[in-house]
Order: structure tokens, then C-alpha cells, then sequence
């Protein structure tokens, strides 16, 4: 499936689209392997993370019935960088046939995490988040911690998301309010 998934993406997304995939897959496999993850569950998973990007109103249309039981994400469903993930998800349940909840769940919420994530699904996150050509105010500092501590690494993070939300007048997902809180909650 993996390399029928590449051959896929090769056409469907943009050239530094796909190389920033092939990094998140790349960091995702590292984390995995350190953190005890099922590796070629992780690959798989960090190579359909941004599946539908760059073609969401397509997908939105194509999927437009299936994305009626998001509803969970209320508001994040009407951003356009957000919905990849959910689009995402779909296309690996429908097109892959692929039914684990917490692939789908990881794909879903790549982008704003979630309260409760496994931490196969925070590394998908922070694959995403810090792979190698990332370069932001203490990327290197999540790299760092992510290859210790997960939850830590999540909590920077999301400090730094929202940091560049606020400063860009844009919206917080209520999604990433509930993570971050639940992790100050755990003593992280």
C-alpha cells in the first residue's frame, strides 16, 4: 500500500508539498522507533497526513456527505487549513479501506491535536509540526524534547501555535485549547 500511496501523492500534491511529507515521514519513523511505535504504521500514516492538501475543495466535494460525521470539529471544519486532515482520513478509510480508529484519528487531527491523543498520534503531529526544513523560535528545542518526551514536546508546541495565531489575529481550534489544558492538568 505504501508505495501505492507515494506513487499517488507524487501526482496529486505540489513538489515541496511531497518533500515535506517525505521529512515528516522520515522524523515520524525516528520517533517511533525511540518511542516504541509500530514503525510502518507510523510511515503510513505520516505519508497520508496531507493527502487532501492543496486539493480540499476538490475532496470536499467528492466527500462532501462523509464529512457530515465531523461534526465533532464544529468550526475547524470551515478552515481550509485544518480540513486536510479530516479529507485525509476519509480518503484513507474510502479509497485504502484502512478502518483503524487511531490512524484515522491521527490523520484527522495532525493539525490541532487532541485531548486524549495516543502518542502514535502526538508523533504525527510533531513529525508535522518540527520536521527538518521547519524553522521557527525554538523548533530545535521541540525536535530536542520530542525525542524524550512527547507530552512536553506537544505542550511547547502548542504554546508556539498559539503564540502565531495570536499574533496573526486568527482562530485557536477549541480542539488544541482542550489539549493544551489537558496537559497543564497532567503536571506536563
Amino acid at each position: 500500500m505504501k508505495d501505492k500511496v507515494l506513487k499517488k501523492l507524487k501526482i496529486l500534491l505540489k513538489k515541496s508539498r511531497y518533500e515535506h511529507t517525505l521529512r515528516v515521514r522520515d522524523l515520524a519513523v525516528k520517533l517511533a522507533e525511540i518511542h516504541g511505535e509500530d514503525v510502518e504504521r507510523i510511515e503510513l500514516a505520516a505519508l497520508f497526513h496531507d493527502y487532501a492538501k492543496g486539493n480540499e475543495k476538490f475532496f470536499i466535494r467528492k466527500y462532501k456527505e462523509e464529512l457530515k460525521k465531523y461534526e465533532i470539529l464544529g468550526e475547524d471544519l470551515k478552515n481550509l487549513h485544518i480540513i486536510h486532515g479530516p479529507l485525509a482520513a476519509i480518503i484513507a478509510q474510502k479509497e485504502y479501506d484502512i478502518e483503524d480508529e487511531e490512524f484515522l484519528d491521527a490523520l484527522t487531527f495532525h493539525s490541532t491535536g487532541l485531548k486524549g491523543m495516543t502518542n502514535f498520534q502526538k508523533i504525527i503531529y510533531l513529525a508535522d509540526k518540527t520536521e527538518e526544513k521547519r524553522d521557527y523560535f525554538n523548533v530545535d528545542d521541540i525536535r530536542k524534547i520530542a525525542k524524550i518526551d512527547l507530552d512536553k514536546a506537544m505542550l511547547c508546541s502548542l504554546n508556539y501555535n498559539f503564540n502565531y495565531l495570536i499574533r496573526k489575529h486568527q482562530k485557536i481550534s477549541v480542539h488544541s485549547l482542550k489539549l493544551r489544558n489537558d496537559l497543564i492538568e497532567k503536571g506536563v
